[in-house]
Formats: C-alpha cells, sequence, structure tokens
C-alpha cells in the first residue's frame, strides 16, 4: 500500500488531490497533506514562473516536506518544486505524479538515477487550442478593439488592418512547435479550411493534405498570416524569437504566444507593433506579472490578456482526476 505525500498549491487544493487519490484504483496506506506557494494568485504565479524558467531550485520546496518524505513511497504534486536536496532525503520515494505535462520543477536527472518513476498528464490542451483559435478570430477581425470603441463611445467599421481583414480560410497559420496543444490546434484549424504549416525538429518535411511540414523557422516567418507560438522555455528557446525572425512576418501578419514570455523578445515586438511592421499580435504570457507595461496597451493591433489561455474548470481543477483516469488506462501504477 503506497504511502502518499500530495502537496497542494493556490489553484489544486490538497483536498482535492487527496480526494482524486482516494477515489483511484491505487491502494493507499496514509496520505499527508502538504501546501506550497503563496495563497494569493499572483505572488504564487510569480514563484511558478521562475520554476518553470530556472527549475527545481529556484524555489524552496513546501515546508514541512523534509520531516514526511523519509518514509513516502509516492508524492502527488504540480509545481512544488522537487530538487535533487529534497528527494534525496526521501529513501523509500517510487513514483512521482505530477498535475501537469512539464517536469521543470523536478530534477529529472536525479530520477533517473535512483529509477522514480515520474508520471504526467496533460490538462489543458484543449482549453489552450480553443483559447487560440479564438484570438486568431478576435485580432483578425477586431472584436476586441471594436468592443472597446463602442464602450468607449466609438461608432466606426474603420480599422488599422483594414486592408489585411480575411477569413481564416483565406489565410496561412503558422504553428511553431508540436506538442500536445499544437495537435489539439491543428484539428480545430482544419475545420477552416485553412493552410497550415508546422516548424517542428522533431517532424519529417513534408505536405499532409493542409499541412505543411518544416524544420525551417524562418520559413514560417516569412510565409504565414498568422504565426502561433507552442514552444516550451528552456535555455535552447529563449528568446529564440527574436528581431531578425521578427523582421521576416508580413506587414500583414499576426502573432500570437500563449506558450512562455521567455521565448519571445517582447522589445522588438513592441517596436514592430508601433512601427506598424506587422498587422498585430495577441498576447497571453508576459515577461513580468500582472504585466503593467502601458507602451502595449495603447496599440489598438494588440490583444491583450491576463495569462487565462488555459484556465477552465475542466483544466485545471480536475487535473488530479484525469491524471488518475490515465494511470487506470495505461495501467502503469498499481
Amino acid at each position: 500500500m503506497w504511502k502518499a505525500i500530495v502537496i497542494g498549491d493556490a489553484f489544486i487544493s490538497p483536498d482535492t488531490m487527496e480526494a482524486a487519490l482516494r477515489e483511484s484504483d491505487l491502494k493507499v496506506q496514509y496520505i499527508k497533506k502538504l501546501f506550497w506557494g503563496s495563497r494569493d494568485k499572483n505572488i504564487y504565479t510569480k514563484m511558478q514562473q521562475r520554476v518553470e524558467r530556472y527549475g527545481p531550485e529556484a524555489e524552496p520546496w513546501a515546508e514541512g516536506l523534509e520531516d514526511v518524505i523519509e518514509d513516502a513511497d509516492l508524492i502527488f504534486h504540480c509545481y512544488a518544486p522537487l530538487c535533487k536536496e529534497i528527494l534525496e532525503k526521501g529513501k523509500e520515494l517510487k513514483v512521482i505524479l505530477t498535475c501537469r505535462s512539464g517536469t521543470e520543477q523536478i530534477d529529472m536527472d536525479y530520477c533517473t538515477k535512483r529509477h522514480i518513476q515520474v508520471e504526467t498528464v496533460v490538462r489543458n490542451k484543449t482549453a489552450v487550442a480553443e483559447f487560440v483559435v479564438g484570438q486568431m478570430i478576435a485580432l483578425t477581425r477586431n472584436i476586441a478593439v471594436s468592443d472597446r470603441k463602442m464602450k468607449g463611445g466609438t461608432w466606426t467599421k474603420n480599422y488599422e488592418n483594414d486592408i489585411f481583414r480575411r477569413s481564416i480560410a483565406d489565410q496561412t497559420v503558422g504553428i511553431i512547435g508540436m506538442g500536445n496543444i499544437s495537435r489539439e490546434l491543428l484539428k480545430l484549424l482544419k475545420v477552416f479550411g485553412c493552410q497550415i504549416l508546422v516548424c517542428s525538429s522533431h517532424m519529417e518535411e513534408g505536405k499532409d493534405g493542409c499541412i505543411t511540414y518544416t524544420k525551417s523557422m524562418e520559413q514560417v516567418f516569412r510565409e504565414a498570416d498568422i504565426i502561433t507560438l507552442q514552444l516550451r522555455e528552456c535555455e535552447k528557446t529563449r528568446n529564440i524569437i527574436d528581431r531578425e525572425l521578427l523582421s521576416l512576418m508580413k506587414p500583414s501578419a499576426y502573432l500570437i504566444n500563449t506558450a512562455r514570455a521567455g521565448i519571445l523578445d517582447y522589445d522588438a515586438l513592441y517596436e514592430r507593433l508601433a512601427e506598424k511592421k506587422i498587422a498585430g499580435a495577441a498576447l497571453d504570457v508576459f515577461p513580468e506579472e500582472p504585466f503593467l507595461e502601458k507602451r502595449f496597451f495603447r496599440l489598438d493591433s494588440v490583444l491583450l490578456t491576463p495569462h487565462v489561455a488555459g484556465d477552465t474548470l475542466d483544466a485545471i481543477a480536475n487535473a488530479p482526476y484525469a491524471l488518475m483516469k490515465k494511470l487506470k488506462e495505461e495501467g502503469k501504477i498499481e
């Protein structure tokens, strides 16, 4: 029987994680509940971002973890950092269950060395993919800016992108990165009948119906009308979308970032937008959150949202249950 530790946070409570574990098919001897990070969601988000960018040593582990980890053989968590120092104290640790797809918060090299099994779950791929499509339509068809203007007392049908305004079906959508969200996005985009250009180092180059696969990021930035970024942030991808790539975009092109702020040079993007060198951008992630850079606020060509692309009731709160369901279906842990 499993001796478990659950580590909740500001978005997924320890009680929810405990309930998911107890309702699963896993036989549990006991569950110790801990909490990681601030209960203030804005402060918590900053902590989460540091862990994502700099790894499990970027923030302290959950208070009290060192007192209960020695005998535990299973840890159930989300963003709570698990660095080598704390994992070494878990002499009996066999399994780590994490309520997200990323593992930046875990010292994976140590887990591999110790043969500690790490199981993840894709919790918000559909939510994010739907959000990206919504951004495409709102941005290219001026839904957000026209709403702002009407509420400000202005009735107008004239917008900065008038000469570029086309339906999604008549445009080429470029996707940078090919992960779970991108695969979900492909399903949705096919309905529009548009051409799709996917850049991924893991896919063979070639054409498959309306989808063209390429390893050239430059090709996507030169040819696509709408570009959506779907990369994880790591040392290799940090600031990979730089001034040089942005300069390749057509004046009629749009950029969407719901992935990570660290992959994009925001100063370079602002310059392209302010000088009207590209048609617009939709941004859901930012170098610092909350995002208060008013220079972006003044641009009608920019659609800003407060890092909510994956925030649906079924995506986050139900992540522990989704992970338990996955474990049952795959039969990996008993």
